[in-house]
């Protein structure tokens, strides 16, 4: 199986060696926990680090913010859609799904048009209000997934969460059983300070790192760090310090 690299220090190793080429990531967390960070790294870094050239999806921002808050990081994204390596673009869900549902489409013209082999979507969560129903969803997301497996697109679905850190029951109407992958960022309490983590949920086809690990963004972008050694129930949002007895974990 080829790998694809997300860019993102630590997170290689998370993945076994990074993503699996041609298959699709659902990152899921609250809001201002980094997702979005973690989609632009990997489309940027792919571009100028491999000559994967990328696609960007957006439900809800121009393309010149997109642009902006890259920039931020030292992301000269502009740059690459000038090289011909990047689209953005900022459509609708249900103009997306559309154009998705047609042979020849805006995505297959693209992916044939620039060789794409990333494609980012933020944020996911945008269908559930053009398509109320579960039922409609469900069928959405199958065609959205058809055609990312159809071009061979290694793909990340940004999915934002309504908790800020007890929401990691992953409930999206079958969206994380059509993904290959399902990668949680959630929001805990040390010792009265906030820290972000992440964890692989889920991963086919290979082993994955199932410790969760601290999570760092610096004007570098983001870092995966050590994981949370000495504490439990780290999804609840409020771990707490194993207990110790004799030097002995109780």
């Amino acid at each position: 199986m080829k790998r694809m690299k997300t860019g993102i220090p630590g997170l290689d190793e998370m993945l076994d060696g990074g993503l699996i080429e041609g298959t699709s990531t659902l990152l899921k967390g609250p809001a201002g926990i980094g997702k979005t960070t973690l989609g632009l790294q990997f489309i940027y870094k792919g571009i100028v680090e491999h000559n994967e050239p990328g696609l960007i999806v957006s439900f809800e921002h121009l393309p010149a913010k997109i642009y902006r808050d890259a920039e931020s990081f030292g992301w000269n994204l502009r740059k690459l859609e000038e090289n011909g390596k990047l689209r953005t673009i900022l459509t609708s869900p249900q103009i997306f799904h559309q154009e998705l549902m047609i042979t020849g489409g805006m995505l297959d013209r693209l992916t044939c048009e620039m060789n794409l082999k990333r494609f980012l979507i933020d944020n996911i969560s945008y269908f559930e209000v053009g398509y109320a129903q579960p039922v409609n969803l469900r069928g959405v997301y199958n065609t959205l997934i058809g055609g990312l497996e159809r071009n061979g697109l290694t793909s990340i679905l940004i999915s934002e969460s309504s908790h800020i850190s007890t929401d990691y029951v992953v409930y999206d109407h079958g969206l994380s059983y059509l993904t290959d992958c399902v990668v949680l960022l959630r929001f805990v309490e040390i010792e009265g300070e906030m820290e972000k983590a992440i964890l692989i949920l889920k991963m086919r086809a290979t082993s994955h790192d199932t410790k969760i690990r601290r999570l760092e963004i610096s004007e570098k972008g983001m870092t995966i760090k050590s994981d949370f050694k000495g504490y439990e129930q780290m999804l609840t949002g409020i771990p707490r310090r194993f207990a110790r007895v004799r030097g002995k974990i109780i």
